[in-house]
């Protein structure tokens, strides 16, 4: 899964939005004998080298809430683009949700494919993306504590 936008989940107005990011967490928290697991990218906006206040506010908190659930890892892009990255959320073998942002900030649009060739070029895209990233704990401890902490 991905999330790289300029805003953080707590400031959509949807319940679904909420719903979605809770249910993640309880889906990997759930005591199963399945192989199951979760990876999120987490997009942190920066200007200057210094990561949106807002945003590292919710990635603290959200590493709170995650960091004692084994199934879950969060790693940090480090986000200079002033728009909205392209999410997705890619599960079991086949299915590819994406996520499309624009205009306001509440608006968000999808669609989801399920095919296994698709799924093979986004999962090579995402683990690209995952191999070069700083772990979500790291991160904070490096950012919030450093130079460069949110202003």
């Amino acid at each position: 899964m991905t999330y790289t936008r300029r805003y953080p989940p707590t400031q959509y107005t949807t319940r679904a939005s909420a719903e979605y990011f809770r249910t993640i967490l309880d889906w990997a928290s759930e005591d199963s004998e399945d192989e199951r697991s979760v990876r999120r990218i987490i997009g942190i906006p920066e200007r200057d080298g210094h990561p949106d206040s807002d945003m590292f506010a919710w990635a603290r908190q959200h590493h709170e809430d995650s960091k004692h659930i084994l199934n879950y890892e969060a790693g940090v892009l480090r986000w200079t683009a002033a728009a909205d990255g392209l999410n997705m959320a890619l599960i079991d073998d086949s299915v590819v949700f994406l996520a499309f942002s624009g205009g306001p900030r509440q608006r968000l649009n999808g669609l989801s494919v399920e095919d296994p060739t698709f799924m093979s070029y986004f999962a090579s895209y995402f683990d690209q993306l995952w191999a070069a990233l700083q772990p979500l704990g790291t991160y904070l401890s490096e950012v919030g504590d450093g130079p460069d902490r949110p202003v």
